[in-house]
């Protein structure tokens, strides 16, 4: 009798364990901030989805539960989800997976991260979500911005090359043709417009340049900064 109730209270004990591991679990992933759900691998039919999901997406709970992405008309792309399913059935998991969702009044950007996972011989989708909508406005927004620089860069170089090249070639004209008629300090002069404005054709250049990095994958370099300062402080002193 003694072993019996032992055996008893150790079923007893297991029990009370598991339910409030069981309830530890439920508590975690129904408040957690980050949006979870748990889909069926087969038929991809939601079967728990947490609050912080159900706010985002917006209806009910029951009008969720059992239903697909495309019964609900989520991603506003559905090749994409099946390309993640691909990816998913292909490698077990995808991570940071930005995605589209189509949204009552707007639109609204996730990054998902999901894994499959086998629990008694059943295959399931665990999903986690995190909004990156305010994000990708930001990156529209620092785009659009991009867009209007390259713009207006290239205005103001096309705008500064014509008078630019006029002061060139009327300076050209000067020392091929009165080179003879100026003294010491009128030949500086006439040089030092010469090196000047090519000086200003290659600034214009490079703001061409810079206004194009935006477009451009950032290669980091060695630079010699001796070599440098050297080059700025010729630059200087030569003007």
């Amino acid at each position: 009798t003694t072993d019996l109730e032992k055996r008893i209270q150790l079923l007893q004990e297991n029990e009370e364990r598991i339910l409030a591991n069981e309830k530890l679990f439920s508590t975690f992933f129904y408040n957690i901030p980050v949006m979870c759900a748990i889909a069926d691998a087969n038929s991809g039919q939601f079967i728990y989805l947490n609050e912080s999901l159900v706010k985002f997406i917006g209806l009910p709970k029951e009008q969720i539960i059992g239903k697909t992405s495309l019964d609900l008309n989520l991603i506003a792309n559905p090749e994409h989800r099946e390309e993640i399913i691909r990816s998913i059935k292909k490698n077990g998991y995808v991570l940071d997976i930005p995605i589209e969702i189509n949204g009552k009044k707007e639109n609204k950007w996730v990054s998902a991260s999901t894994r499959a996972v086998s629990i008694n011989g059943k295959n399931y989708f665990l999903s986690s979500m995190i909004d990156i909508t305010d994000i990708k406005k930001s990156q529209e927004q620092f785009q659009d911005v991009n867009k209007e620089m390259e713009s207006f860069s290239y205005s103001v170089s096309h705008d500064l090359r014509a008078p630019l090249r006029a002061i060139n070639g009327f300076a050209r004209i000067l020392f091929e043709d009165y080179a003879g008629k100026l003294d010491g300090d009128g030949l500086d002069a006439l040089h030092t417009i010469l090196k000047n404005s090519k000086k200003m054709g290659e600034l214009i250049d490079a703001l061409l340049a810079f206004s194009r990095l935006g477009r451009k994958e950032l290669i980091a370099a060695q630079i010699n900064m001796i070599d440098l300062v050297w080059s700025v402080w010729e630059e200087e002193i030569t003007g």
